[in-house]
């Protein structure tokens, strides 16, 4: 759907911000709850943090859409709501079955399955071409959530969901500016859960997003940029930069920066990753403007 914006709905009504803000910050705090992140030294569950970020997603793209698709969906972009339930059920089985094998083996059946399913009915595209994308699509998602995911397991406490969470926000404003303003509202909304996922990781300091967590933002962030990029005008450079930008928060495992969850960490993460972010927030919301301006001329004349 295309970005269509009248100078009496720039404004979000109150049923938007509830349904966008309000409905996926709640269930994200009634799932990390449920994880007991009370329990100091222990980590949080990571199905609490697939359940906070697929299900907040899930929750704004009803909203946007006008309500649940059919099944199996005919349009791409809504197979990034019902895989949210495989990665949940990957995410509760890790939580009783302690083999890493079986967790990666899972995650990767999930990742690799997913560029199938956004990309299976593409017709603007040769075969050869198309199964070129599939492949590398599928390869990538895997390597991206391998590294993420022990990220995720030494990087504990708040930082890690924070960085995260506003890199999908300036994925969501990319998305806007790509002429969706439904995805980019519902792609937008997944950083409200991982606000909350980083409040209950610094209650804790767990590794909230490990098990789980990084499962279900592997498959919706890339998922996103993939779909933003061949179905909509998202530049290559800014799906390229926006889908580095988590990997950026390795630079705060250097050593020689102290403690885990020093200062010193968290700065440097977080200036590697808004290094990577500038240039797509630049023009997210320069574009953005542009067609405000351009429409409220529009309806000036």
């Amino acid at each position: 759907m295309s970005l269509t914006l009248r100078p009496s709905t720039v404004q979000p009504s109150f049923t938007d911000i509830l349904w966008l803000v309000g409905y996926p910050a709640l269930l994200a705090a009634v799932a990390m709850l449920a994880t007991r992140p009370w329990r100091r030294g222990r980590d949080l569950a990571g199905w609490g943090a697939a359940v906070a970020i697929a299900g907040g997603f899930a929750i704004a793209f009803y909203h946007v859409f006008g309500g649940m698709p059919p099944f199996p969906p005919s349009l791409a972009q809504q197979w990034l709501l019902f895989l949210g339930g495989p990665v949940i059920v990957v995410a509760i089985v890790q939580s009783f079955v302690k083999s890493r094998a079986i967790a990666v083996a899972a995650s990767a059946l999930v990742l690799g399955v997913t560029p199938w399913l956004l990309l299976r009915n593409v017709t603007f595209l040769e075969p050869r071409i198309l199964w070129t994308w599939m492949v590398a699509a599928a390869l990538a998602m895997i390597a991206w959530w391998a590294a993420m995911e022990s990220l995720a397991r030494r990087a504990r406490g708040a930082s890690l969901p924070l960085l995260l969470g506003i890199v999908v926000a300036v994925s969501g404003l990319a998305i806007i500016n790509s002429h969706s303003a439904t995805m980019g509202q519902a792609a937008g909304s997944v950083a409200i859960p991982l606000f909350v996922v980083s409040l209950a990781a610094l209650s804790s300091r767990g590794a909230s997003l490990a098990r789980g967590g990084m499962l279900a933002m592997t498959m919706l962030l890339l998922g996103l940029l993939l779909f933003a990029h061949l179905f909509l005008d998202m530049p290559a450079r800014d799906a390229a930069l926006l889908a580095v930008a988590p990997l950026a928060v390795w630079a705060g495992e250097l050593p020689g920066l102290g403690k885990p969850d020093s200062w010193k960490r968290f700065a440097v993460r977080t200036a590697a990753v808004l290094a990577f972010l500038a240039l797509p927030a630049l023009t997210a919301i320069t574009g953005m403007n542009e067609t405000l301006n351009q429409q409220y001329e529009g309806y000036s004349d």
